[in-house]
């Protein structure tokens, strides 16, 4: 399923363990031998379904992600499938819908190159190597869970993440002054309807005016069809590309997401 429909990334026996030996672009290490590949895997699921205290469960996860990318066991897709194979671990971890917002692929590729250099030291398997790796994978865990945990708080995210992007997109002209007091009131008032905005146009005629404005816009969304009441709306509107700044600014974004 990883690699399915791919072509200059995909594998030509997708789904099966590799029978060829290969090498990592960029990396010095060279997988062991294909016919080991079988039995590693064995070993490596037996380690992860082994139980153990609770206090080792991350530590677990992150020698269990380090020995899927040591072994290397498919052709291609390797890595997608190391991630997914830790966002899985974490779940079974953790409760569903607590976890379900936290993505690992932010500790492993929000800095490239750390990472590659961290699975560099972590592949001479010695003791303080495979503890640098952990601490390297248990903070990355950490920092994404304090991210996680400031996503749930709804005047954190109106605050430092919402009320920003309205005044970058006022400030890069996306939008006007009113829309923006508007869009403000939309802000503190997140289901809204048109007498909600008598304090920016006190004229019913130019509050139905600039209303549909918005709507054209992609500003804002009716609760349902034909409804007179609205939200505010970011997903494929103008403000999206404001948004995406204000979370780069804030860390939420990785800086190789920017470059691209």
């Amino acid at each position: 399923m990883a690699v399915e429909g791919l072509v200059h990334e995909g594998d030509p026996n997708a789904g099966c363990y590799r029978d060829v030996s290969i090498s990592i672009a960029g990396s010095n290490h060279e997988p062991p031998d294909a016919d080991d590949v079988p039995a590693l895997m064995r070993e490596l699921v037996k380690f992860i379904n082994r139980e153990c205290e609770q206090q080792y469960d991350l530590l677990k996860v992150s020698v269990a992600h380090h020995q899927f990318v040591w072994i290397h066991p498919f052709r291609n897709g390797n890595g997608r499938t190391a991630r997914l194979l830790t966002y899985a671990m974490i779940v079974r971890l953790f409760d569903v819908r607590q976890s379900r917002l936290f993505n690992p692929t932010a500790v492993f590729c929000s800095n490239h190159n750390k990472y590659y250099e961290m699975l560099k030291v972590a592949d001479s398997k010695n003791n303080e190597a495979q503890v640098q790796w952990c601490q390297f994978v248990l903070q990355g865990l950490l920092d994404e869970l304090q991210k996680t945990e400031k996503l749930t708080d709804v005047n954190y995210v109106r605050q430092n993440i919402l009320e920003p992007v309205l005044r970058d997109a006022s400030r890069k002209g996306i939008i006007d002054k009113d829309t923006l007091l508007a869009l403000q009131v939309a802000l503190e008032k997140p289901i809204f309807q048109a007498s909600d905005l008598a304090c920016v146009w006190a004229n019913t005629f130019a509050r139905s005016r600039n209303i549909r404005a918005m709507l054209d816009a992609g500003l804002i969304a009716p609760v349902s069809e034909g409804a007179r009441k609205y939200y505010l709306k970011f997903a494929g509107s103008p403000l999206m590309v404001s948004l995406i700044y204000t979370l780069y600014q804030q860390g939420f974004l990785p800086e190789s997401m920017m470059k691209n």
